[in-house]
């Protein structure tokens, strides 16, 4: 239910005014300048087959929840694009970026298994991509700024919504195409079912098994 309620927020939130709204009623994460840089476990991609050839973007440290677990944002087919200015609306949701298909995993760090894969379907969508640096408030940032006022995106900062300490939520944005409110995409780990739970609008991939809808909370 709490993914349920958060996604309908998230529409609301940027319906209503935008990211400056969103940040006012706490849906991100309150705009931090300076994040903590980005965590990485160090793992070898060579130890989850799901993972070949695919490009690890960011990944997280899941131990304070589960012993054990971590999540790892990478992408398949990704293309790096520098941006040389920011003339457009799009230009501020989507930043210089990687643009491929997003997946998020689920590891047990210990065992080097996937347990878990999300794919991001941006169907409908202007593209398909996370920012490496940016220069908007939609996500949080650390580092020193470049020429173009660029700091480097920390994506899976925890969104500060639900105040369950089991659970970490974490939100994406895309454009939905011209100058229009991002689209939010919303997903998290939940330690009571040891899952991802995610909006409907993601596919759950497990193995041989690739199902639509929800896996985790309902």
């Amino acid at each position: 239910m709490k993914f349920r309620v958060l996604f309908l927020l998230s529409v609301l939130v940027f319906a209503a005014g935008g990211p400056a709204f969103s940040q006012y009623m706490g849906f991100r994460h309150g705009a931090q300048d300076n994040a903590v840089p980005k965590p990485i476990l160090g793992f070898n991609a060579a130890d989850y087959p799901l993972l070949a050839g695919g490009l690890a973007v960011e990944t997280r440290d899941l131990g304070k929840l589960h012993p054990g677990r971590g999540l790892v944002l990478w992408m398949k087919n990704a293309k790096k694009i520098e941006i040389a200015e920011y003339i457009s609306c799009p230009d501020n949701v989507n930043g210089s970026n990687y643009s491929g298909e997003i997946y998020a995993s689920l590891l047990d760090t210990q065992s080097h298994r996937v347990l878990q894969t999300l794919y991001f379907d941006m169907t409908n969508m202007e593209g398909n991509s996370l920012p490496f640096r940016i220069t908007s408030g939609l996500y949080s940032t650390h580092g020193t700024a470049n020429a173009l006022g660029e700091k480097e995106t920390v994506l899976l900062d925890p969104v500060q919504l639900d105040p369950d300490p089991t659970c970490e939520v974490y939100a994406f944005y895309e454009d939905p195409g011209g100058c229009f409110c991002p689209d939010v995409f919303p997903f998290g780990y939940d330690l009571k079912t040891d899952k991802f739970s995610a909006s409907r609008r993601l596919v759950t991939v497990s193995g041989k098994r690739r199902a639509e809808g929800l896996n985790g909370n309902s």
